[in-house]
């Protein structure tokens, strides 16, 4: 199979533009470096950065979505189930002042005077006890002292700040669940954490191709490799898999167009047990696969 790395999973990336104000560089450049921390490569895509008068004042704020900011090979660093962090810098005093929405599931900006940003929740963070499926929207504008929350409380619940400290250990993506990971201009991206050397499991299609990806967390002693899951009631599915040309040196890839495996991980099991040549890595959940990776292949597989 002949196909290059797709961008979300390139090596090479480029780094954040210098001509900013310090606060946003600084995020930028601390994002960038914990990013690489935790085993990814990172680059920004377009839509990362939004610049808007939110406060009157006549100087452009800044809007910073970290859906926009790929994180290959360690997709699920600084997003999760509640989405991304959308981290909004205010000119306050001749520099700016970080007054981020936390984690939102998606954003949008109304022009009008102020303007108004409406976010998209997490039912967690609408209601006590809310779930996935029973989001909300929330609208933001300024009201002379901060982005207040219009017809409700002055701000959402408070959320860390969107670059974890260096020394900070990188987690693992999506623990427990699959998730669906939007990548912008491109199909979504099923993922969910490994066991044992493999960081993460992703499927996504490709050039229109189903495709498998397994994040090492270190340089494997081997380019190609047989990968075997074992499922409790399916049975067992063993795939040569390898790299790739320019695509990271702990990643291996395979074309999964003539394979059971995506069926198999979107089946009726629980949990699936993964081995490299025979060494077994450990157990890893299949919860929440089945809707994630029909989503994912929809375009591109068919179950």
């Amino acid at each position: 199979m002949r196909w290059a790395i797709p961008v979300i999973l390139a090596v090479l990336a480029a780094e954040p533009a210098a001509a900013q104000p310090e606060p946003i560089a600084r995020t930028n450049a601390e994002s960038f470096q914990a990013c690489r921390e935790a085993g990814g490569t990172p680059s920004l895509n377009p839509g990362y950065e939004t610049r808007v008068d939110l406060n009157g004042d006549g100087i452009e704020d800044y809007i910073l979505d970290f859906q926009q900011f790929t994180c290959a090979n360690a997709w699920s660093y600084f997003c999760g189930s509640a989405g991304c962090p959308l981290a909004v810098f205010i000119s306050s005093g001749g520099g700016f002042k970080n007054q981020s929405l936390g984690h939102v599931q998606g954003w949008r900006l109304i022009q009008g005077s102020p303007p108004v940003i409406e976010v998209s929740l997490h039912g967690a963070m609408c209601r006590a006890g809310g779930i996935g499926s029973e989001g909300c929207t929330r609208a933001f504008a300024w009201n002379g002292r901060e982005l207040a929350q219009l017809g409700g409380p002055a701000r959402p619940p408070a959320q860390p700040a969107p670059a974890p400290q260096a020394a900070r250990p990188p987690p693992p993506p999506s623990p427990g669940d699959w998730s669906l990971r939007p990548v912008a201009g491109r199909t979504p991206v099923a993922t969910v954490a490994g066991p044992g050397v493999i960081h993460s499991v992703s499927l996504l299609c490709f050039n229109g191709a189903p495709v498998v990806a397994l994040a090492l967390r270190g340089r494997p002693s081997v380019s190609r490799a047989t990968v075997t899951f074992l499922f409790p009631t399916l049975g067992r599915v063993d795939h040569p898999i390898g790299q790739q040309p320019g695509g990271g040196q702990n990643v291996w890839y395979a074309d999964l167009r003539r394979s059971r495996l995506p069926q198999f991980l979107a089946g009726r099991d629980s949990q699936a047990t993964v081995a490299i040549n025979g060494a077994r890595q450990g157990t890893m959940s299949l919860r929440g696969s089945t809707a994630s990776i029909r989503s994912a292949l929809e375009s591109c597989y068919r179950f």
